[in-house]
């Protein structure tokens, strides 16, 4: 009985910390696109789309501006929130862009 009551612990905590990771994820999914919602706007009005957002702490939009490949991640977790540009073969990370005049300057770089 006891490698069943310690197998089924297992499996609880197991269950638990997905369900955690799970909640801290969303939580921070939602405090970016709050943050972040005029830029996101801004970036989908450009002609990006929004990606399905799945476990993770990040929302991204992705899409070809000017015949270049584009990808905007706005992302959270224990560094803090912050943007990440993509835009051909290069990758820059940027202050958190907050509204449209920022995430245009940040296109721009």
């Amino acid at each position: 009985m006891t490698v069943v009551s310690g197998a089924l612990a297992g499996v609880l905590l197991l269950v638990l910390g997905f369900w955690a990771g799970y909640a801290v994820a969303r939580l921070w999914q939602i405090s970016l696109y709050e943050e972040a919602e005029p830029a996101i706007a801004a970036a989908v009005a450009r002609g990006l789309s929004i990606r399905p957002t799945g476990f993770t702490s990040r929302i991204v939009c992705s899409g070809a501006l000017g015949g270049e490949t584009v990808r905007v991640e706005w992302r959270g977790g224990v560094l803090g929130a912050r943007t990440i540009v993509v835009r051909g073969g290069k990758r820059l990370r940027v202050a958190f862009v907050r509204d449209g005049a920022a995430l245009e300057q940040a296109l721009a770089s």
